[in-house]
């Protein structure tokens, strides 16, 4: 069974995630910029090895995601929407992947900047 833990802003869920990080991988997409390079500044620090998956349309690749995790994957981090491409994933995309996950595995999903989505998309998710 999942859980969901809040933070205020992704550096406190960042820091919660990298004391559990060391000698694991941590996987995030290639076109993720600010959290990616949160991510391999905590990576390094805890000794974790980062898988970096390409871009699709400049934006998460969960199909790609997915063969990546293996047994010493502890975390996945995903942007949605992303920064700075702004791309963004449908509820339908996130899900499908969240099941392909194993339960072992932490999914973190920063939505810091769905504040600057169209009220369309916004509906969507």
């Amino acid at each position: 069974m999942g859980a969901i833990v809040l933070g205020n802003g992704s550096n406190d869920v960042l820091e919660l995630v990298r004391a559990r990080l060391p000698r694991a991988r941590a996987i995030c997409g290639v076109r993720a910029a600010l959290l990616s390079r949160s991510i391999r500044w905590r990576r390094r620090r805890a000794r974790a090895r980062g898988i970096a998956v390409p871009a699709k349309n400049y934006g998460h690749d969960l199909e790609r995601c997915s063969p990546a995790i293996d047994d010493e994957t502890y975390v996945v981090w995903v942007a949605n929407p992303n920064n700075p491409t702004g791309t963004m994933l449908r509820p339908a995309e996130l899900e499908a992947f969240l099941k392909r996950v194993p339960e072992r595995v932490i999914v973190v999903v920063d939505e810091a900047y769905n504040e600057y989505l169209s009220p369309e998309l916004k509906g969507e998710r």
